[in-house]
């Protein structure tokens, strides 16, 4: 009997949930910032499924710097403030699922695009110094503070 019962419970202690991690320089940062502890493409889903914040800039981590991809970040399940700025990123369809997000700091991060639909709780924005032409805001109600200056924007519907 003990033994089955051993065999049972085995599995659900002996295999862990785990996030994909990919990108070398994104796990990195996780480990700087103890949510890992071994580059090895993957991290603890219990480890970062309860972050709130993160904070990635470019010019004050060499690691961060060279992040392109941030598979992964989509378990980040509770992520309401995230800062990314000063990567050389295009777009950031990669926080699609972060819908609890309230707080987006994306300055100077190259962005051309930027889709904020599925973000409708987004109350702060600062989008400066990007690529942007055309920014559609029609879509976050809560939102109370925006920074989107650029010289390349010249479309800003704030309609709603």
């Amino acid at each position: 009997m003990k033994k089955l019962l051993f065999l049972l419970i085995f599995p659900i202690i002996g295999f862990s949930q785990h996030t994909s991690i990919p990108d070398k320089a994104f796990e990195q940062t996780l480990i700087n910032l103890g949510y890992d502890t071994v580059l090895d493409g993957k991290v603890l889903t219990a480890n970062i499924i309860g972050v709130k914040t993160l904070e990635f800039n470019g010019l004050q981590n060499q690691w961060q710097r060279f992040i392109s991809d941030f598979t992964g970040i989509h378990n980040f399940k509770a992520l309401e403030e995230i800062s990314i700025k000063f990567l050389n990123l295009e777009s950031i369809d990669f926080l699609s699922n972060n819908k609890e997000l309230i707080y987006l700091n994306i300055k100077s991060s190259n962005l051309t695009n930027l889709d904020l639909s599925n973000h409708p709780s987004l109350t702060y924005l600062n989008c400066e110094s990007n690529q942007l032409t055309n920014l559609d805001l029609s879509s976050n109600k809560a939102l109370t503070q925006l920074s989107c200056s650029g010289k390349e924007l010249t479309n800003l519907d704030l309609n709603n």
